[in-house]
C-alpha cells in the first residue's frame, strides 16, 4: 500500500490545465466532466462513469468554471 497526500499528488501532476482540485478531498479530471450543476448554492461535478456527484467547494468554484469553460 502506498501513502501519499492529496498535497503530493497535486504537486507531481503539475500545472496540468485539466487536472484541478476542486474540493479538499477530490481532484479531478476535467475531460470526465459530463456537467457541473448548483444544488442549494453548492455546485456539483458530474463525472463520466460515475453516479456519485463530486463536490465542489466553494474556494475552487471560480478556477473550476474557468477550468471548464476554457475546455
Amino acid at each position: 500500500m502506498l501513502r501519499i497526500t492529496l498535497k503530493q499528488i497535486k504537486e507531481s501532476i503539475g500545472s496540468e490545465p485539466f487536472m484541478v482540485q476542486c474540493h479538499r478531498a477530490f481532484i479531478v479530471n476535467l475531460n470526465f466532466v459530463v456537467s457541473m450543476s448548483n444544488r442549494n448554492s453548492a455546485y456539483q461535478l458530474q463525472i463520466f462513469g460515475t453516479d456519485k456527484p463530486i463536490p465542489v467547494s466553494r474556494n475552487n468554484t471560480a478556477e473550476v468554471k474557468e477550468k471548464l469553460s476554457a475546455l
